[in-house]
């Protein structure tokens, strides 16, 4: 039996799974932090035995992702700004020069913005990713949409 409780409410029964069922990956959860609970037990005809419960596992839903801008600064230089997600404790700024190209990770930061150097005539990507830390574990929320920018 599947237990899931959300921030310090109440757990709430969410499933039963069989005996063979390995995994139960759940439904887009609203923003927030969850704490899943297995049991496991069996049942007879005349007796329903079952264990105390797994160890609590720990799991953030995040469902946003940052909006990127790109503004030129001077020279070879651009500001690269996105949208604060709820949530968060830090961002990954990636970049790469082909849009299915190797991205690389540019910068990590607490902010909502940086400034970096580029190279005139190339076009360059850029992608975000929030992330937060739960039980000293880094989470990672969805990657932002790319956005590229050419320097002339």
């Amino acid at each position: 039996i599947v237990y899931r409780k959300r921030n310090k409410k109440k757990k709430k029964k969410v499933l039963t799974l069989g005996a063979k069922d390995l995994e139960y990956t759940t439904a887009e959860l609203p923003f927030g932090e969850y704490r899943f609970i297995l049991k496991a037990g069996r049942y007879d005809s005349t007796d329903r035995v079952m264990t105390n419960g797994s160890n609590v596992v720990e799991a953030v839903a995040i469902n946003e992702t940052p909006m990127i801008t790109i503004t030129p600064v001077a020279g070879e230089q651009i500001t690269i700004s996105w949208s604060k997600v709820a949530g968060m404790k830090g961002y990954d700024v990636y970049r790469a020069t082909a849009i299915d190209g190797k991205y690389t990770q540019l910068k990590r930061t607490t902010s909502t913005s940086i400034t970096t150097t580029i190279k005139a005539g190339k076009t360059y990507y850029y992608k975000v990713r929030g992330f937060d830390i739960v039980n000293n574990v880094k989470v990672y929320a969805a990657y932002s949409e790319t956005v590229s920018y050419s320097a002339n």
